[in-house]
């Protein structure tokens, strides 16, 4: 007789919870984009299931982003040296997780987001030494 193990009755239900939650990402998409080809991954897609992250990538633009309308979970734009702008993003109305934006040295505005309407966790904009000021985020009704 073979013996049940909890853990894996445990570790089957955190990852069916995690899918119907939306916690586990597209298996087609990338989880991060770094470069290019990651971010062109996304070129038609609307909604993202799942968190969105840039992170420490060398993509100068997000050009492949502009049909995204929804993201499930957090996005996150952190440490991209190369970032200048978020243009691209100006079809995405809706996250239903935090919105971070940090360290990336050369943005220096946040248009490309005026379609953001809402945020469902906190908005976190910090260490972007060249943002002259917020514009681009008047359009959240609610954060």
């Amino acid at each position: 007789m073979t013996k049940q193990r909890p853990y894996r009755i445990i570790t089957v239900l955190f990852v069916m919870l995690c899918v119907a939650c939306g916690q586990v990402a597209d298996l087609e998409l990338p989880l991060t984009i770094k470069t290019d080809t990651d971010a062109a991954a996304y070129a038609g897609v609307t909604l993202r299931e799942g968190n969105l992250s840039i992170v420490r990538s060398d993509v100068e633009a997000l050009s492949s982003l502009t049909s995204l309308k929804e993201v499930t979970g957090n996005v996150t734009i952190l440490n991209n040296a190369d970032l200048t702008s978020l243009k691209g993003l100006e079809g995405l109305e809706i996250i239903h997780g935090d919105l971070t934006i940090k360290g990336n040295g050369l943005l220096t505005s946040l248009r490309g987001l005026e379609s953001l309407k809402r945020v469902d966790g906190i908005v976190f904009v910090m260490e972007n030494e060249l943002l002259e000021d917020l514009s681009g985020l008047e359009s959240i009704e609610s954060a």
